[in-house]
């Protein structure tokens, strides 16, 4: 996961041999292991839980917002989640809310 960068930073420095084309593989990229385990019925303790970028300022909350609106307009399973959300997550308030993918784990 590219967590500071934005998809339309990705397509730019990539813009010569398909940056769309690295954002499709890096979209699919949380999957695929579990995908494999369960194509070779590979018994492994898994669990695709997905991805949680805290927001462990108040300053950050705006950043992790607009990052998801960016990801998500472009097929990310990504989205905003607040502090009611994101404690219930992790179990602790001290954070302000996050960037939360669903993909991966």
């Amino acid at each position: 996961w590219l967590a500071s960068a934005s998809p339309c930073q990705l397509e730019t420095c990539r813009e010569t041999d398909g940056g769309e084309a690295f954002l499709d593989l890096l979209r699919d990229s949380g999957g695929i292991p579990y995908e494999l385990a369960d194509a070779h019925g590979i018994e492994c303790d898994a669990v695709q839980g997905g991805y949680l970028q805290v927001a462990h300022r108040k300053q950050l909350l705006t950043h992790a917002d607009t990052q998801a609106e960016k990801w998500s307009s472009r097929g990310f399973a990504v989205r905003f989640a607040d502090r009611s959300e994101v404690e219930k997550l992790t179990g602790t308030g001290a954070f302000h809310g996050g960037l939360l993918a669903r993909a991966g784990g």
